[in-house]
């Protein structure tokens, strides 16, 4: 008997060494668009974005593009390039979407085979990793009757045969367990995992004004997907809104705004969809996230800084609204969500998330009022993570409000009111930290535009004062 408590604890930390090693394996991905690159394809621009995406906690990027001429080849030669310099992996998204120039059968095994003995690729269970925006149409490659002979005949057993690569697809669904179910069945043998975007990055519901998101979904495609042993790709996102520019007076309907890109995507604004969300992955541990996106421009739910030699125009546009504190705040998230363990806060930090125009306020020079504007919340959101308890003045133009806020992550907020927006932050009476917006809000303006701005500040304490 003398044995068995020997025996109890070897097998206590055998479990628990398993269970490290779950958490450790469950990787995170970014969304990268291989159209924002439009710059002059620095190689130390490429490098910069993975020594940043690897300080925050993440693991690969997911090339997306529906095209593949020679100078998206050379973006990607570059991306991958830095990418074996640097120790980072890399992976194809690949674009299969009908209503574009999409990518045909031998584009695709060339993406796919072009880069599959780099150091850089990231493979998953000895598997090259392959991933699909789209591609469960039955007309997505010519020829074929239908999209599981096409992926299979005319593409995978021209490359070595389906069993050399993971493959997990955002063939979409409505996000029941039911519908996730009858898609995995249609394509059991042919994919290892599915992927969830819309429905999981901005999961709201017109049944509460698109106000809270919901992980039901997540949730449903976690059951269905555990059932038919396969994996699961969450997606999370800080923002979306999109105004692409064609919005005229032909915009008239919720599906010509649409169609044109007039809309936002839920009313959880600020931090919070993004906190949120990063809250429901966590409980719910799926086997991958992809964020949503690191420089989606156009869509503006980009995390990816803003001063790279690489990007272009596009991005130029955005220069005003920096989303860094996204992954600022994130990497907090990512690490807890990685290792299963709540990290420790040992630094205070202050992140403030707003829009710069209020949303009852009317455009001068555009009839297309973004599609669920009417749901904005005007608002400044200030969020506070923090070492011990203090307080937070949160101030919009003319109004100051305070608030105390314990130690953790916390969010408040106020109606917002023209001009600058700030917060400090106190404790013991004496000013600690400050965030001040180099974007004010204003209510004179052209076009309408609710990009989200955000900003932070940190103080870092020497690891000697945090060691204690």
């Amino acid at each position: 008997m003398r044995g068995f408590p020997n025996c109890l604890i070897s097998l206590t930390l055998l479990l628990l060494s398993f269970c490290f090693q779950c958490h450790a394996n469950r990787p995170v991905f970014a969304h990268y668009m291989l159209y924002a690159p439009s710059g002059p394809d620095n190689l130390d621009g490429y490098k910069a974005e993975i020594r940043y995406a690897k300080s925050k906690g993440i693991d690969a990027f997911a090339l997306n593009t529906n095209n593949w001429e020679d100078v998206y080849k050379t973006r990607a030669d570059g991306i991958y390039q830095a990418a074996d310099e640097l120790g980072f992996k890399i992976f194809f998204s690949l674009d299969m979407h009908r209503d574009n120039t999409h990518l045909t059968a031998e584009n695709v095994k060339e993406m796919i085979t072009r880069y599959s003995s780099r150091a850089s690729q990231y493979s998953y269970n000895g598997k090259q990793f392959v991933s699909t925006w789209l591609g469960n149409e039955d007309t997505v490659f010519d020829g074929y009757s239908n999209a599981l002979e096409g992926w299979n005949k005319a593409v995978f057993d021209q490359i070595g045969g389906r069993d050399k690569y993971y493959f997990v697809t955002f063939f979409p669904t409505g996000g029941t367990e039911q519908e996730v179910t009858s898609m995995i069945n249609k394509f059991n043998s042919l994919i290892d995992g599915l992927y969830a975007w819309d429905t999981s990055a901005w999961p709201y519901s017109s049944a509460d004004n698109f106000n809270s998101p919901s992980n039901d979904k997540d949730q449903a495609y976690l059951r269905a997907c555990k059932n038919a042993r396969k994996s699961y790709m969450a997606s999370v996102s800080p923002w979306f809104f999109k105004h692409d520019g064609c919005c005229n007076d032909v915009c008239t309907t919720p599906k010509d705004q649409t169609s044109c890109g007039c809309q936002v995507k839920g009313n959880y604004q600020g931090s919070g969809l993004w906190i949120k969300r990063w809250e429901q992955i966590i409980k719910d541990q799926p086997d991958f996230v992809e964020i949503v996106t690191w420089n989606d421009w156009v869509e503006r739910t980009y995390v990816a800084k803003m001063n790279n030699p690489n990007w272009g125009p596009q991005q130029s546009n955005d220069q005003d609204f920096p989303h860094e504190a996204f992954l600022e705040l994130g990497s907090y998230y990512i690490s807890w969500y990685k290792t299963g363990q709540q990290p420790s806060i040992t630094d205070d930090s202050v992140f403030i998330f707003y829009y710069s125009q209020s949303a009852k306020a009317t455009a001068t020079n555009d009839p297309c009022k973004p599609q669920n504007g009417n749901v904005l919340d005007d608002r400044v959101y200030v969020v506070t993570k923090l070492k011990s308890p203090a307080s937070v003045e949160v101030q919009s133009g003319g109004s100051t409000q305070r608030f105390p806020v314990k130690a953790g992550v916390t969010t408040v907020s106020m109606p917002f009111q023209k001009g600058q927006q700030s917060a400090k932050v106190t404790r013991d009476g004496a000013q600690i930290l400050q965030v001040v917006g180099s974007k004010g809000i204003s209510n004179s303006f052209s076009t309408y535009d609710y990009n989200v701005y955000s900003g932070f500040s940190a103080l870092i304490l020497p690891e000697f004062l945090t060691a204690a």
